[in-house]
């Protein structure tokens, strides 16, 4: 990396220019720091950082009412309003180099922190706290704790057990990657979310009272297993179709995700899978 003191002053200087110019002065700040990484004072990655630094600024410096952060070792690069919240900005382009111990310090004292991903692809908005998930070994994405619940166990004999079978499992928002461990957790509570749903539309309710019933119920489930893993689940989900292929009249099965943690930003899209990776909760 390029000397701290160094690349704060070059640094300061392309970001006084950009808050006095913020239109023409975006491609005479990006001779700058190619002159100042010809000349010595920028390497590579220094480089790279600031380039990052200044096309985030350049996308989202009206939206997110950007300030520009001094750098005392907060880890911030940026301030501003993120979903009408305030939150310190750490801009990167290798999120493999982010640690969550970097920032619980400041997010123990209520302070949020918010990572921008820059790439080819664009930018990528990631809440600080996903860094304590494992890494994708597929894509640049984080492998999402959850819960798939599965369906009642029967006997050999074909009895049902009033018993439920719940699968630790984990997704990649990015990429869709799944993952299943071997921890299979059984509870005579816990219904599917689907089989509940089902059995509500039975009993002549409204929609509006089904589906309040059915939140109620998946909220439910969502806390229970929240601290069954380490990390925590972040989201529940059940065996679905994504659609159907109607030229051969077959179903893609498919994970779909009923509830997620409101740190995941959005609910998870369901996932296209093979159907044996429901094997383990379907009898």
């Amino acid at each position: 990396m390029s000397n701290v003191t160094e690349y704060n002053r070059i640094r300061r200087i392309v970001f006084s220019h950009l808050h006095q110019d913020p239109i023409s002065g975006l491609a005479t700040v990006r001779e700058w720091i190619d002159h100042y990484k010809n000349c010595g004072s920028l390497d590579d990655r220094g480089r790279k950082g600031l380039l990052a630094e200044v096309a985030f600024y350049e996308q989202y410096g009206r939206d997110l009412q950007l300030t520009v952060a001094a750098d005392v070792g907060d880890h911030a690069d940026f301030v501003g309003c993120y979903n009408g919240s305030m939150v310190r900005i750490d801009v990167t382009t290798n999120i493999g180099v982010k640690k969550v111990e970097e920032y619980a310090p400041f997010m123990n004292q209520g302070i949020m922190y918010k990572i921008a991903l820059m790439s080819d692809c664009g930018c990528e908005i990631i809440d600080a706290r996903l860094l304590s998930l494992r890494l994708c070994p597929v894509c640049s994405g984080y492998l999402v704790p959850f819960i798939l619940m599965g369906t009642e166990r029967y006997t050999r004999t074909g009895m049902a057990t009033g018993e439920f079978r719940q699968m630790q499992c984990y997704c990649c928002p990015l990429c869709g990657l799944l993952e299943k461990s071997e921890g299979i957790f059984t509870n005579t509570m816990m219904l599917p979310v689907n089989a509940v749903f089902s059995e509500l539309n039975g009993l002549g309710w409204s929609e509006r009272e089904v589906q309040l019933e059915l939140n109620n119920y998946t909220n439910y489930v969502f806390k229970y297993f929240r601290d069954v893993s380490d990390p925590k689940n972040l989201a529940i989900a059940v065996q679905s179709d994504l659609n159907m292929d109607w030229k051969h009249g077959d179903s893609i099965p498919a994970v779909r995700f009923v509830c997620c943690d409101k740190l995941l930003g959005s609910q998870l899209p369901s996932v296209e899978c093979d159907a044996s990776f429901f094997d383990d909760i379907v009898d």
